[in-house]
């Protein structure tokens, strides 16, 4: 599925002030519609290799805000705008923290265990490796996410960087390896981030941005759903 750009989409790029072309905020949007937040509709699918498993569709939100030079935060939602999660991150430009993250579990928000919070770099001679700890079915897990490459790419004219990982998951108890796969993001100037792709060997997972919208406009939506 491949992105048309709508006129909220085309605000927050038109709306942007010049930043530092290779700094970490020039992949985000505008300050001034960061800071007061704006919110990204996404499409996710995922294609199981077990012909007898279905494959599945979602959509869902991601509100973004900053709070400050060095913070911003990542809240999701769902079709029906139930939140789901959020994020919160620190920027140490030309890197990324990924400080604390909350997930919901059957109808409690828990939070996760980090134990390396380095996320991304913007260098390309940096391999960042996130860690969090987790537990699943009464069984504790580790995450975690290798940065291998970094570099420039363009979507529909328009510039970015696409990241390279490879991400593992742990049996703490066994350490044992549970899963393993690569996984490719795709950050574009002034908009953020824009797709992800991932293969495993259960399947694969893909998430597109198909709307990009000031935080007013997500709200009259939520309020109306």
């Amino acid at each position: 599925m491949r992105i048309l750009f709508s006129v909220s989409f085309l605000f927050i790029i038109f709306s942007c002030k010049p930043r530092n072309p290779e700094g970490i905020l020039s992949y985000f949007p505008a300050d001034s519609v960061f800071e007061k937040g704006c919110a990204a509709k996404y499409y996710s699918r995922y294609e199981p290799i077990n012909p007898d498993e279905e494959a599945t569709i979602r959509i869902g939100y991601s509100v973004y805000k900053k709070s400050d030079d060095n913070h911003f935060l990542i809240t999701s939602y769902n079709a029906g705008f139930e939140y789901t999660g959020s994020q919160y991150y620190r920027i140490e430009d030309p890197h990324l923290f990924l400080d604390s993250s909350f997930y919901l579990s059957q109808g409690d928000t828990l939070k996760a265990q980090i134990t390396e919070p380095w996320s991304k770099s913007w260098q390309n001679d940096q391999h960042p490796i996130y860690k969090q700890k987790y537990s699943y079915q009464n069984q504790d897990y580790l995450y975690e996410i290798e940065q291998l490459e970094i570099g420039d790419t363009l979507i529909n004219e328009q510039k970015g960087k696409f990241f390279l990982f490879h991400r593992r998951y742990r049996n703490i108890a066994t350490d044992s390896l549970v899963d393993s796969n690569r996984s490719t993001e795709i950050y574009l100037e002034n908009i953020g981030f824009f797709s992800s792709s991932e293969t495993s060997e259960n399947g694969s997972y893909s998430s597109d941005l198909i709307e990009q919208m000031p935080i007013d406009s997500f709200l009259l939506r939520a309020n109306y759903k």
